[in-house]
């Protein structure tokens, strides 16, 4: 009768090692991902005129000003990258023709937040009419600068697809 009262508390106990030991895993990309010893690319605001590729090996990306995509270009994010703004103005516009194409996984979701890590610590993601682009697998986080939301769209060619926002 004892081992049946005991046999529920050792597969709790189990449970938690395993968890505790996926956690620290979590965790520990967590911090890596934040290392000011990694590579860095600082983005100064601006027209991104042509067709542009953000890799992992580059970020995190610190946005600098507002970041316009613009003249037909497609500005295409890679899994696993964190995009920093820096000031609640500042926000990514996609411009008539454009295209914003994030496409994380499961496992390595892209970030857009801010080192403040406060709400309203950057403005948004804008979608024009016209425009188009695809968000899946991402992080929109600490955004909402202005009274603004995080994600505009005013647009009918935008899919937005397990993001948290």
């Amino acid at each position: 009768m004892k081992l049946k009262r005991l046999t529920p508390c050792i597969l709790s106990l189990l449970v938690l090692l395993w968890l505790g030991s996926h956690l620290s895993n979590v965790r520990a990309a967590t911090i890596d991902t934040l290392d000011p010893a990694r590579v860095q690319t600082d983005v100064p605001g601006g027209t991104i005129a042509s067709d542009t590729v953000w890799t992992a090996a580059g970020s995190p990306y610190n946005v600098l000003g507002t970041l316009v995509v613009n003249n037909g270009a497609t500005l295409t994010i890679e899994p696993g990258v964190v995009v920093n703004f820096n000031n609640p103005g500042h926000y990514l516009w996609i411009r008539n023709g454009s295209s914003l194409e994030v496409t994380g996984t499961v496992s390595s979701p892209i970030t857009f937040t801010s080192p403040a890590i406060t709400a309203g610590s950057w403005r948004n993601i804008n979608f024009e009419a016209g425009s188009s682009g695809r968000l899946a697998y991402c992080d929109i986080g600490y955004a909402g600068g202005y009274n603004d939301g995080a994600l505009w769209i005013n647009s009918s060619d935008v899919v937005v697809q397990d993001c948290t926002i």
